[in-house]
């Protein structure tokens, strides 16, 4: 079963403290953001990984019955152990499903105990 990331709403001049992440990464399903309420092209995704592993690889899924579906995945591959980045703003009409997710996988040879995900809706 797939894990859902929560969406962190971020407020104009306001302090966001613990943003809760998504820790507990499964490599054989997708995780995914239910944006079905969100303006998800204000969505940014902060992914964390504290291993070595230089292999390791996120994407974010194509998505179906949009426009811009046959784009393809998004693919970000670690050229560095222990990185932390930002994938986004998000474009809806390549990411997002007909359920209304946005879905992420991860893959890595190392532990998928040392990633964490965490999604940021911009004002």
């Amino acid at each position: 079963m797939a894990n859902e990331l929560t969406i962190v709403e971020l407020s104009r001049n306001a302090q966001t403290k613990d943003i809760e992440a998504l820790t507990d990464v499964d490599t054989d399903t997708a995780a995914y953001v239910d944006v079905s309420d969100v303006d998800a092209s204000k969505m940014i995704l902060h992914v964390n990984y504290s291993g070595n592993d230089t292999g390791a690889i996120y994407k974010l899924k194509s998505g179906s019955e949009y426009s811009a579906e046959g784009v393809g995945d998004l693919s970000i591959v670690h050229d560095t152990g222990g990185d932390t980045f930002f994938i986004g703003p998000v474009e809806t009409s390549r990411f997002k499903d007909s359920d209304g997710y946005i879905n992420v996988e991860a893959t890595t040879d190392g532990s998928t105990s040392e990633m964490s995900f965490r999604a940021i809706l911009l004002p």
